[in-house]
């Protein structure tokens, strides 16, 4: 699970209960907005910070470089309200894709999404919603494919 330039701490906050229930790491791609210091985590309600296997990269570039076997492999699915596939209907490549333990769920900043660039280098996928919603909070949005994908795993390591 990655986020490109997330910009508010709580939604960061709740993702990360996320990915913690769920058994996933969180990728943080910088510039963020917010800090990640004790007292900015601990004001954000973070206090599992700590038990989260959470890294943090420098910048698009590092990430995209740390996680090159998963680019590679086509495994890295582009979340955005511009795809044309959608991960709930189960298309042959994000079934594929959610299947792996190396894929990457990764979703853009709460203002902007994923740039197109970005986008170019995923498979994108979007989550259904009735027509005229615009978007869903990036914390609903990330339970919601979070759990899709645990699902394709028939919820390997769950209860």
């Amino acid at each position: 699970m990655a986020l490109l330039e997330p910009e508010i701490a709580g939604n960061v906050g709740q993702i990360g209960r996320t990915c913690q229930a769920a058994g996933c790491t969180l990728h943080l791609i910088r510039p963020l907005g917010f800090r990640l210091d004790d007292r900015a985590l601990r004001r954000a309600g973070m206090d599992f910070w700590e038990a989260l296997d959470v890294r943090v990269h420098a910048g698009w570039s590092a990430f995209r470089s740390e996680l090159a076997g998963s680019f590679e492999a086509g495994r890295v699915a582009g979340f955005t309200t511009r795809a044309a596939s959608v991960a709930a209907e189960g298309g042959p490549g994000w079934r594929t894709l959610a299947r792996h333990d190396d894929a990457v769920l990764l979703f853009g900043s709460e203002s902007r999404g994923l740039p197109d660039a970005v986008v170019a280098e995923t498979l994108p996928v979007r989550l259904p919603m009735v027509p005229g919603t615009r978007s869903l909070n990036v914390a609903a949005a990330v339970a919601a494919a979070v759990y899709l994908a645990w699902s394709a795993r028939g919820f390997d390591g769950g209860r």
